[in-house]
């Protein structure tokens, strides 16, 4: 469970459950991770929702079920008791995570990092990491305008440096891009 202080931002959401599976207390969740071979070793989970409760469950098993993962936590065996689960997140303490190769990054690694650009003038923050089945975009979120959000591939060309432990990205950009790729 997260510790004091620490919420639910601060963890990983592996999956959200959407629905409950039969009649044995089964959930189906949608998968929100890199790595869905962790479901197959899970062992304990987190379970949190948008209010900030979070409850730990013994997992007795989970199956693979069509594009999701279908959970069995232990002492939760009928659609009821299943039901009152539907909607929560699973989520895992990110110091158990696996370690990445050079030059990639766990989207929580770039959520909240400042954006700036190559002379270090500040661009704005990632607000989240969109995926529209292409090139991952950054979403960037000028301080002085919110609702004017912009997009910027996450590639070589436009990613010049990512700094974890400043928590900063460094961005080769241009106004016209900017201007292209804004929300507002």
């Amino acid at each position: 469970m997260p510790a004091s202080g620490q919420g639910a931002e601060d963890w990983i959401v592996i999956s959200r459950l959407q629905h409950t599976q039969g009649n044995r207390g089964e959930l189906f969740g949608e998968i929100l991770t890199d790595f869905p071979e962790r479901f197959d070793s899970l062992e304990e989970v987190t379970l949190g929702n948008l209010a900030g409760h979070y409850l730990d469950y013994r997992v007795e098993y989970t199956r693979w079920h069509k594009k999701g993962i279908v959970f069995k936590f232990a002492g939760i065996d009928s659609i009821s008791e299943a039901e009152a689960l539907v909607g929560n997140q699973v989520l895992l303490d990110p110091t158990g995570l696996p370690p990445l190769e050079e030059g990639t990054y766990y989207q929580f690694d770039l959520i909240g990092c400042r954006a700036v650009d190559e002379s270090g003038a500040f661009l704005g923050r990632v607000v989240r990491v969109d995926d529209f089945g292409g090139n991952q975009l950054l979403a960037i979120q000028p301080e002085s305008k919110p609702e004017e959000e912009f997009w910027v591939p996450f590639s070589k060309e436009h990613v010049c440096k990512v700094e974890c432990t400043r928590k900063e990205v460094t961005l080769r950009i241009s106004q016209e891009l900017i201007g292209l790729n804004r929300k507002g």
